[in-house]
């Protein structure tokens, strides 16, 4: 995922347009700050942040897209607001994607950054969780999602596959040809061994009688079938099959046997 991103002087509505794959972009943010700090930020911003003070300036997500469409969409959004200077703080018409763009890191950079985050979430397992939490709460919010719907409009890559979806559609729209596309679904399912064979385990399991005993193994009730059983206590029928199929029979803090 890619991030155009605008900071703004709420002072003189001068701005800086700027992008960034940064899974949080506001890292993005925090780095344009401790540059200006150690005197090594964009000239024409950090001379602005100098004069007007950081407390001036805003911070903000313009739009989401493909990480292959944000240095065309930094160009397009530094030419709608017109901020290249004198009019605003960029240097530039965009798209170069700073120092490090047509390069990659080595092997050895992405297993070290790789085994840096593995570490990170193994002595704070409660961290991975929460920033999933977090991610689902920013991404369901309706302001991400215009942004988002915003940037596959413009996306190249969105509009090559939207258009293919289309004509795929099209592709089968006789009643003739709908039949034949079920026909041969139907005989791919009913001829593929591995298909036919977890239907006839799911069958047999569904179909088992079990009976449910609470964790100090002390008998509880007789359950005629796997489905009776997920009925009658709200476990789910995969949680109990699959305790019964790997003999774990643990599920839904109680012990199931056949």
């Amino acid at each position: 995922m890619g991030y155009i991103y605008k900071i703004t002087n709420i002072i003189s509505k001068k701005c800086y347009i700027g992008e960034t794959k940064k899974n949080n972009p506001q890292l993005r943010w925090n780095e344009h700050k401790r540059k200006i700090e150690k005197g090594i930020g964009c000239p024409a911003l950090q001379d602005a942040v100098n004069k007007y003070g950081i407390e001036n300036f805003t911070f903000e997500i313009i739009i989401i897209c493909f990480d292959e469409d944000r240095y065309k969409l930094e160009m397009e959004y530094i030419q709608k607001y017109n901020c290249i200077s004198p009019n605003g703080y960029n240097l530039t018409k965009g798209g170069e994607g700073g120092g490090f763009h047509g390069k990659k890191h080595s092997q050895e950079t992405i297993d070290k950054i790789s085994q840096k985050m593995k570490n990170i979430y193994i002595d704070n397992p409660e961290l991975k969780i929460q920033l999933s939490i977090k991610q689902k709460e920013v991404m369901n919010s309706p302001e991400i999602k215009s942004k988002i719907k915003e940037g596959l409009k413009k996306s190249e890559k969105w509009n090559i596959i939207k258009n293919k979806n289309k004509k795929i559609q099209f592709k089968f729209h006789t009643e003739e040809e709908k039949n034949k596309l079920k026909q041969i679904t139907t005989d791919y399912f009913n001829n593929n061994e591995n298909v036919i064979k977890h239907r006839e385990t799911m069958s047999e399991l569904v179909g088992l009688k079990i009976t449910q005993y609470d964790m100090e193994n002390n008998y509880i009730n007789n359950f005629i079938s796997i489905s009776e059983a997920s009925r009658q206590t709200g476990i789910a029928k995969s949680t109990i099959s699959l305790a019964i199929r790997k003999n774990t029979n643990r599920a839904g803090n109680y012990i199931w046997k056949k």
